[in-house]
């Protein structure tokens, strides 16, 4: 597990909420969907980092798995009984994403990071 997300009806709120309460530092990206990067702590101690986006009815809050070919576990996902909820999708400066769901519904992201030199 690498990242989380929340998914919010009011952004400002949630991000003073976070903000006050554990000290996280929003900040705003480019990607495809107005989305807010969070680190949650110094980069020296363990534990993981997630982002902020708009709660719709579409868009579900994910955890997201780390993976070095997402065309590869497209097809793994798919041949152990789970399914795409996404496409796959290029965040700049990130990598390529996809939504899936486990054999019950169940929602999680696959990120394939892009290679040091492409950020």
């Amino acid at each position: 597990m690498i990242h989380f997300e929340i998914a919010a009806k009011d952004i400002e709120t949630i991000q003073h909420f976070y903000t006050k309460t554990f000290g996280w530092k929003f900040r705003k990206i480019k990607a495809p969907i107005e989305y807010w990067r969070i680190r949650t702590g110094d980069e020296k101690e363990p534990g993981i980092d997630g982002g902020l986006f708009k709660k719709t009815l579409l868009m579900n809050a994910n955890n997201v798995i780390a993976v070095p070919s997402l065309d590869y576990y497209v097809n793994k996902v798919r041949k152990n009984g789970g399914s795409m909820a996404s496409p796959k999708v290029r965040v700049p400066g990130i990598g390529r994403i996809a939504v899936f769901r486990d054999p019950e519904g169940n929602e999680f992201g696959l990120l394939e990071a892009e290679p040091e030199e492409k950020r």
